[in-house]
């Protein structure tokens, strides 16, 4: 028999009953999914799943420590799992009394191959016996909290968490909580990976007001800017590469300019478009009745707001269009000058848990909050 600490319980625990928990979870989603098909409103997200598993794990690790003679109660964690999944599904609360029932139905042998393993697991590994108290101290000993909650969490998350709560409810909103944070860092690295992407490809190929360069280009031009009625502006180009907003004027003072987002985002340069004077009179009718309406043709106009100066123009097809897609390349340069901007600094789950209050017979559901505590990362990494 292997002597171990109470904080090595928890990890011990989830290596030996992994593949019993996900016995549980399967056939509750499959089930959970069959009554959304039947009813819109019954909804049960990845990250609710998550946290609804997490609760399974906490109550064994209670189980696992809790120095008591007999047999687990299987009835007890079966009733714990129902109410905590019922309370992380959306619309979980339109669930009838009999689909309750046939849910409890369902899970009770899983829950009951589950206990059996428990049992295992306590007959190979010697848990000193300890208090609630003690092992809290000890988990809290060994990952002191040394960071100042930013008052986003504490507005978002804590303060909605308050002891009208159960336990385990709170642990659903604080571990759901911490999942949506860390999906928002993976979508915001998925950006950064993109725009490492498209930076390599803007080298190769720059997004142009009108063809690339060459005799093709020039013509095209050429020809755009004739049918503009602005002939004086076929030589002007502007393009998006790999080092920003790129303005070529031959016949301005200062004939090439290099634009950051930066200077987009604070309104110091503004893009915009202007439409041949013959189409002034049909877009004017045309938005009297739809206000989303393009000028098929146009030039991209570069000017400062705060002096009015015009610093570049450039014909284009679908200027509007133009525009959009080389704002969107600057922004993708800009992200990866700042590439830790988007991201969020990740709290704990007892972080969130700061301003839950318990008194008297919760300490010992208390145990269940902080030994599903899967969060080990540090706040500070992203």
């Amino acid at each position: 028999m292997t002597q171990i600490t109470i904080a090595d319980s928890k990890a011990i625990f989830e290596d030996a009953v992994q593949d019993h928990v996900l016995d549980i979870v399967e056939p509750t989603k499959r089930y959970i999914d069959k009554l959304g098909k039947s009813n819109k409103a019954i909804k049960w997200s990845d990250d609710s799943i998550r946290a609804w598993s997490k609760v399974i794990v906490a109550e064994g690790v209670y189980y696992l420590i809790d120095d008591v003679s007999g047999r687990p109660d299987a009835d007890a964690l079966t009733e714990t799992a129902v109410t905590a999944a019922i309370s992380s599904i959306k619309g979980g609360e339109k669930l009838t009394d009999e689909q309750r029932n046939d849910l409890r139905a369902l899970i009770f042998p899983f829950v009951e191959n589950l206990i059996s393993r428990i049992e295992q697991v306590r007959e190979q590994t010697q848990v000193p016996s300890a208090t609630a108290q003690e092992f809290i101290d000890e988990a809290l000993a060994k990952t002191p909290t040394n960071w100042s909650m930013p008052d986003k969490y504490a507005f978002e998350a804590a303060q909605e968490i308050d002891e009208s709560l159960h336990p385990t409810l709170a642990l659903i909103k604080a571990s759901t909580y911490i999942q949506r944070l860390r999906r928002l860092n993976a979508k915001q690295q998925a950006r950064v990976k993109k725009a490492r992407g498209l930076r390599e490809e803007l080298k190769q190929n720059p997004i142009t007001n009108a063809g690339p360069r060459g005799i093709r280009g020039f013509l095209r031009r050429l020809f755009l800017a004739s049918l503009n009625g602005t002939p004086f502006d076929d030589l002007n180009w502007i393009e998006v590469n790999h080092e920003g907003l790129q303005i070529y004027t031959p016949f301005s003072t200062v004939s090439q300019r290099t634009i950051k987002y930066a200077q987009l985002m604070n309104n110091a340069v503004v893009l915009s478009v202007d439409p041949p004077a013959y189409l002034d009179w049909y877009l004017g009718v045309a938005r009297q009745f739809r206000r989303n309406i393009q000028a098929p043709i146009g030039e991209i106009v570069v000017y400062e707001p705060g002096s009015g100066r015009t610093l570049a123009k450039a014909v284009a097809l679908w200027p509007n269009a133009k525009i959009k897609e080389m704002r969107d390349a600057l922004e993708a340069l800009h992200l990866l000058e700042n590439p830790f901007n988007g991201l969020q600094r990740l709290p704990r789950l007892r972080d969130i848990l700061i301003y839950y209050d318990f008194a008297g017979s919760d300490w010992e559901e208390l145990e269940n909050l902080l030994t599903a505590d899967s969060t080990h990362s540090n706040p500070g990494e992203p």
